[in-house]
């Protein structure tokens, strides 16, 4: 498995993470690895699941490649 920087936003924060992941990690592992940069820092935690998008929309939950 190779590891690369992902570029990230989450939604309701200001500032966009370079967040290192695995190319075998599942979206909802990359949404966690974001979160954890950011829920309770600069954004409340809610209580409902992460999700991960792309400027086209939603992302599936597990990766195509």
């Amino acid at each position: 498995m190779a590891l690369f920087p992902l570029q990230a936003l989450f939604e309701g924060d200001l500032v966009v993470l370079l967040v290192p992941v695995d190319d075998g990690d599942p979206m909802t592992v990359v949404a966690d690895k974001v979160a954890h940069h950011v829920v309770d820092h600069r954004v409340a935690a809610r209580d409902r699941p992460l999700r991960s998008g792309t400027t086209g929309g939603r992302c599936p939950t597990t990766p195509r490649w």
